[in-house]
């Protein structure tokens, strides 16, 4: 294609995305298809609206439309960005321009993808500019690299479980991903992908049983007992947003006299209660979450002046 570009106009959205720079400053990033997005380059870019190979190309569920990289040679280093504002399953992906066999195998795959989620900051109320979504990039959270496969068929890309806890708390991020290293075409030296579709994680829930005495972690198929005690009663007051952290309550079964509640945070991630040490000196009841300036705080109570306080929940190691 690189060999004689044809320049193609399809107008969808206003805004073309714009690079201010890189990490700590702001990329303009563009809103098609439902999905705020940046390339680092396209194929025969036009002058105004969406090109033909540009990047909204990803998510408009075709597999007969590509995204195609615009540099010099294979495209190595070229990158994708994406807000993703819940955590994610995996990725699905089709590699290549899938649209016929004799299509994706004249253009290049892509052969190893690295993968990296940036700490941003969103416009209030949309935000929209006439060059695009302003997001600010911050810190780099987690990376990982993966291998596709050489076919025209969609392929998930699983989340490593570091990932998901380097991430939990702290969404909407957004996910980079450059192409590491390609398979050649055997006509051109493009580098294509036909879809990216970011899928969320879902079916994750605390639940209490057997009397109230199990508390119970539920990804997916998998169940986890985390606690047992017949001798207590167990409550489900909240859980974060994002189902990484829950707070429970536990009482006695047996309600004669006076009855203690004790309080406890369960990384749902984890598995696991966290110590109470952990959560600082003083620190009684829990009252539920709160979200400032894009970090997860615990709400809980000072003892010392019953006062409330907020705990950053990205200090807190299970």
């Amino acid at each position: 294609m690189k060999r004689g570009r044809i320049l193609l106009l399809l107008i969808l959205v206003n805004g073309i995305a714009h690079l201010h720079g890189d990490q700590g400053q702001t990329l303009y990033m563009t809103d098609a298809f439902g999905q705020v997005y940046w390339v680092s380059s396209e194929l025969s870019p036009p002058a105004q609206g969406l090109g033909k190979y540009g990047g909204h190309r990803l998510f408009d569920k075709n597999t007969k439309t590509a995204w195609a990289e615009g540099a010099a040679g294979a495209g190595i280093g070229e990158k994708i960005r994406l807000i993703v504002n819940r955590p994610l399953d995996h990725i699905d992906v089709v590699n290549g321009y899938a649209k016929s066999p004799g299509i994706f195998q004249a253009n290049n795959r892509v052969r190893k993808l690295k993968l990296t989620a940036y700490a941003v900051q969103m416009p209030r109320d949309g935000g929209v500019t006439e060059t695009g979504v302003p997001v600010a990039f911050h810190s780099a959270l987690a990376t990982f690299s993966t291998t596709l496969k050489d076919a025209a068929t969609t392929q998930a890309v699983p989340i490593p479980a570091q990932w998901r806890e380097k991430t939990a708390g702290k969404h909407p991020i957004a996910l980079e991903i450059e192409v590491l290293s390609v398979y050649p075409g055997e006509r051109f030296d493009d580098t294509c992908l036909s879809e990216l579709s970011p899928v969320f994680a879902r079916g994750i829930k605390v639940e209490i049983r057997n009397r109230d005495s199990e508390v119970w972690v539920i990804k997916g198929g998998e169940r986890r007992l985390v606690m047992q005690n017949t001798d207590a009663v167990f409550q489900l007051v909240e859980t974060d947003p994002e189902n990484h952290w829950a707070i429970l309550i536990e009482m006695p079964a047996r309600t004669e006299g006076r009855v203690e509640t004790r309080y406890h945070l369960l990384s749902i991630d984890k598995s696991r209660f966290v110590s109470r040490h952990k959560l600082g000196e003083n620190i009684g009841e829990l009252y539920g979450f709160a979200t400032r300036t894009g970090r997860l705080y615990l709400r809980a109570e000072n003892t010392q002046n019953a006062s409330e306080v907020l705990i950053d929940l990205e200090t807190i190691q299970p």
